[in-house]
């Protein structure tokens, strides 16, 4: 059933075509296991275990997506973004080579490490890549979302409102957008606006977005 559980998860959840390579059965099999092994650990809490797991499991076979997509779970669940799991998953984007999640997944751990401009990077591609394999995807407005924070981090703050503009159109009322894009709007002197998004954000429960409000905006 776990063999079963992956197949279908890699069926039902690529999004571009790797490069042709030919895999040992064997060698697929060690691989699926060691990464089915890393699913149990992170499941126990036990984070850099299961990071050793799939770095063996990719060193046997580094065709196996689902073992990235494991990678990064344990990585964040483990707060863990070192660089040996950057340069990993960085080998899964070079045989995915037009994988938008896998990708996105790559500028997550750059932004994690504060390195902003190289998280624009990979988050552009992303966006790039999700153009031909099709917005419909749950986490496309997130390459827009975290670009977005990305730019305001880097006070770029009018590039920021036009990816949050976007991440809007994919996913419309999110509270976190309006509350970003409220901020960018006030660090332009576009107050009205600003104070618009946060109502919104505030009946959408984020409460930073009330503080805001009661903070630079007349609230009856």
């Amino acid at each position: 059933m776990k063999i079963l559980l992956f197949t279908l998860m890699l069926i039902c959840l690529i999004r571009a075509n790797a490069q042709d390579y030919t895999v040992d059965f064997e060698d697929r099999n060690k691989t699926i296991y060691l990464t089915n092994d890393a699913v149990k650990l992170i499941n126990n809490g036990e984070f850099n275990a299961a990071i050793d797991s799939l770095f063996k499991a990719i060193s046997i076979d580094s065709t196996f997506r689902a073992t990235y997509q494991t990678l990064y779970k344990a990585s964040v669940l483990g707060k863990n973004y070192s660089i040996a799991i950057i340069d990993n998953l960085k080998k899964g984007t070079r045989i995915f080579n037009d994988d938008d999640e896998l990708s996105f997944y790559l500028g997550e751990l750059y932004k994690f490490n504060n390195e902003y401009e190289i998280a624009i990077q990979q988050y552009t591609l992303s966006i790039n890549f999700s153009k031909v394999n099709g917005e419909d995807f749950d986490l496309v407005y997130l390459y827009y979302f975290n670009r977005g924070n990305c730019y305001l981090v880097s006070e770029q703050f009018q590039k920021a409102i036009e990816d949050y503009n976007y991440s809007l159109k994919l996913k419309p009322n999110n509270g976190n957008v309006y509350t970003n894009r409220g901020t960018c709007y006030m660090k332009v002197n576009e107050n009205s606006k600003a104070c618009d998004d946060w109502r919104k954000a505030s009946v959408l429960s984020v409460s930073v977005a009330s503080q805001y409000l009661k903070k630079y905006c007349k609230v009856m």
